[in-house]
């Protein structure tokens, strides 16, 4: 459903639509991309691999896939769950505990 501010023809709206959906379509790729090129940025052993924060990962990762090929689901929890609301902090986080957990992202220089 469209807002009465932005109708469904008009191009600020189409124009952040498209751009969402090529920001969703360069994350997913570009994850998965790193999780199948380099996984050693992930852990430096399988027997480490952060299973729960890359579950997180993969499941933003899908989402965004959805998102950027521009399904749409009619059921108004699915269009949330593969919404760029859910995706993206999906990704983020999922990445940042991964990154932090091998040691290449120490959060504690970037918290105060």
């Amino acid at each position: 459903m469209h807002s009465a501010e932005h109708p469904a023809g008009s191009t600020s709206h189409t124009t952040r639509h498209t751009l969402a959906r090529l920001v969703s379509l360069l994350l997913a790729a570009g994850t998965s991309l790193t999780v199948l090129l380099a996984p050693r940025l992930i852990a430096a052993e399988s027997i480490h691999v952060p299973h729960g924060l890359l579950a997180l990962t993969m499941l933003g990762v899908s989402c965004a896939w959805v998102h950027a090929f521009d399904l749409r689901p009619r059921h108004a929890i699915l269009k949330l769950c593969f919404s760029p609301a859910i995706a993206w902090p999906l990704i983020a986080l999922g990445l940042l505990g991964i990154l932090h957990r091998s040691g290449n992202l120490p959060l504690d220089v970037l918290l105060p």
